[in-house]
């Protein structure tokens, strides 16, 4: 297999082809981004129903190291049918990401009463109609997480027998105050209470060092939001507007209990490689999310699968996570922007070196 860098093995093929050549149990997890089954792009491999395969998912699960994690973005639409197949595959179900953002397009949406007026039905009809349409917006995006487990066995054993697998919580962790005391006096269970839980008479609650754990909901700010202020339904703000009101403005709010992405929800130009000739990928998630992601997950000198790699921001995201990644792409003018990536990265990179070089 060819490999561009000691991080960053590329291999331009079809995912199933590529995979039989991998000996099994050779990766530590697997990040993927499949098509979602929609042609949501319009672009031909978009309609591709792999991620509803339970064969392709037992490929993947054989070249996993017990324990080992599979994260796998989808649609609100058919992650159900995606995470049926990955789970009757062989993999568990460990949870779902909820990656809320401000942003999302309602792909197809129609006016039903401008529907009914075209296909002339009756004028009470289309007026009953009027205002409702076929489509929500969509306004997240799941990302499924699975273990490699045999069916009795822990994560914690498979891992003392030269597994893997786990989240690094404490890489994780969500800011908080240092100052605000997060600790809480455990509440009074009287006999009507419909769970009876033994604890010291006054004690109280120890709060996580370093800051909150991270929950299963990725919150970000509408792309138009700034450092001062948020626009108007940005789900940061709606989450603090719609939290407990006896907090004081600015303290407490309810959203600093969700992890947050404080960036450009979508990804930005600079993290959409497009070379001269090419056209860029339809598709590219955001570095910010990328990052966490990975940071969450990535093990560092393990190797990770970033199948359907697109424009190589997963594998970007697993690197500097301090992985190894196994970027496996189809289409050659999507590989060409994974070199493009790698190519300024390594760049940035040299020049990074450059200028500690000279700080020193």
């Amino acid at each position: 297999m060819p490999s561009m860098r000691d991080n960053l093995t590329l291999v331009v093929s079809d995912i199933t082809d590529a995979l039989t050549e991998i000996p099994d149990a050779s990766l530590a997890g697997a990040i993927l981004d499949p098509p979602y089954g929609l042609g949501l792009t319009g672009v031909a491999w978009d309609r591709s129903a792999i991620a509803f395969d339970i064969d392709f998912w037992s490929l993947v699960r054989s070249k996993i190291r017990p324990g080992g994690t599979l994260s796998c973005f989808g649609h609100s639409k058919t992650f159900a049918r995606q995470s049926v197949a990955i789970e009757d595959s062989g993999f568990q179900i460990v949870d779902t990401l909820a990656w809320a953002k401000g942003f999302g397009h309602a792909t197809a949406n129609r006016h039903i009463d401008s529907e009914l007026r075209r296909l002339v039905s009756p004028a009470a009809l289309v007026e009953r109609y009027a205002g409702w349409e076929t489509q929500l917006r969509p306004a997240f995006e799941p990302i499924v997480i699975a273990r490699n487990l045999p069916p009795k066995g822990s994560l914690v054993e498979s891992i003392a027998a030269g597994g893997t697998g786990g989240f690094n919580i404490g890489e994780s962790l969500i800011p908080s105050d240092p100052l605000e005391n997060r600790s809480r006096r455990n509440g009074a269970v009287d006999g009507g209470a419909n769970r009876q839980i033994s604890r010291l008479i006054g004690s109280m609650s120890v709060p996580t060092a370093g800051g909150r754990r991270p929950g299963n909901l990725l919150l970000e700010h509408d792309e138009d939001c700034e450092e001062t202020c948020c626009t108007p339904g940005c789900p940061v703000q709606l989450i603090d507007a719609q939290g407990r009101t006896k907090y004081a403005p600015g303290k407490e709010k309810a959203s600093r209990f969700f992890t947050q992405i404080k960036y450009s929800p979508r990804a930005h130009v600079s993290e959409s490689p497009r070379p001269a000739g090419v056209r860029g990928h339809p598709t590219v998630k955001p570095m910010s999310l990328v990052n966490w992601l990975c940071g969450l997950i990535v093990m560092p000198g393990e190797s990770y699968l970033d199948g359907f790699a697109g424009s190589g921001a997963i594998s970007e995201g697993i690197i500097r996570a301090g992985g190894h990644a196994l970027a496996i792409e189809r289409e050659q003018e999507y590989a060409e922007l994974i070199e493009h990536r790698f190519a300024v990265l390594d760049v940035a990179e040299q020049e990074e070196r450059i200028v500690g070089d000279v700080a020193i």
